[in-house]
């Protein structure tokens, strides 16, 4: 059977009076684990200094690092984490994200829950989205795009007149809504359609300085399926 650890909770609390390394020993032990090479797991997760210093100490993000050193205890082949970069500031959290990447590549299944969307969006392979409890979706992120009707987003910096620009745009076929938002143009069209767009604006006599494109985010993914027709949360 896989071995699997409940890693980290979403608020991981620990025995103050203990030491890093006296926690680690004590889960361990729980787990029915070695204690040898924690003092390495602590270091590995940027708790070299504080090996032997009271968790009661710690701070917030400081006490999440050592719920990842715990849920590594084992070399666990599933791992299940709540909201793993929560309290940390974005060194630690892109350090966090880093390390749960390497273990999903070793070979470490990892379920873990968070409202971080893009952080999401980075790590995940597989999504599910819940609303009051119950799973109203659940695929790849790129999956989930492409069974939506949002299209992608083309932002366009034009040279003026920009009004003139968006009537141009419009006559575009796979063209949707169009935005003005300053010297600047956002076309929701089809991805066949923003070559054709940019080509059309030039041999109007309209130049165009500079493009990027826009896929629809994971947050228009979930907000498709936790609203109703009125924007209400459902």
């Amino acid at each position: 059977m896989p071995q699997v650890l409940l890693g980290q909770p979403h608020d991981a609390a620990f025995y103050n009076n203990l030491t890093a390394l006296q926690t680690l020993q004590f889960y361990a032990k729980l787990k029915g684990q070695p204690t040898e090479g924690l003092s390495d797991l602590l270091t590995s997760v940027g708790l070299k200094e504080f090996i032997d210093k009271r968790v009661g100490t710690f701070s917030k993000g400081m006490v999440q690092l050592v719920g990842l050193a715990q849920a590594l205890i084992g070399n666990p082949s599933i791992m299940i984490l709540d909201e793993p970069t929560t309290g940390l500031d974005p060194n630690w959290a892109h350090f966090v994200k880093d390390k749960i990447l390497e273990v999903n590549k070793k070979g470490t299944t990892v379920f873990f829950s968070s409202h971080i969307l893009p952080e999401v969006e980075q790590l995940a392979t597989r999504v599910a989205i819940l609303n009051r409890g119950k799973v109203v979706a659940q695929d790849s992120v790129e999956k989930l795009r492409t069974n939506l009707d949002v299209k992608p987003r083309l932002r366009l910096s034009i040279g003026p007149p920009v009004a003139d620009a968006a009537r141009v745009a419009q006559t575009v076929a796979g063209v949707g809504m169009i935005v003005i938002e300053g010297p600047e143009l956002v076309v929701q069209c089809v991805p066949e359609a923003r070559a054709r767009v940019i080509a059309t604006l030039v041999n109007a006599g309209l130049p165009v300085f500079d493009f990027r494109t826009y896929e629809p985010s994971l947050e228009e993914v979930f907000l498709h399926f936790t609203q109703d027709s009125r924007g209400s949360v459902r």
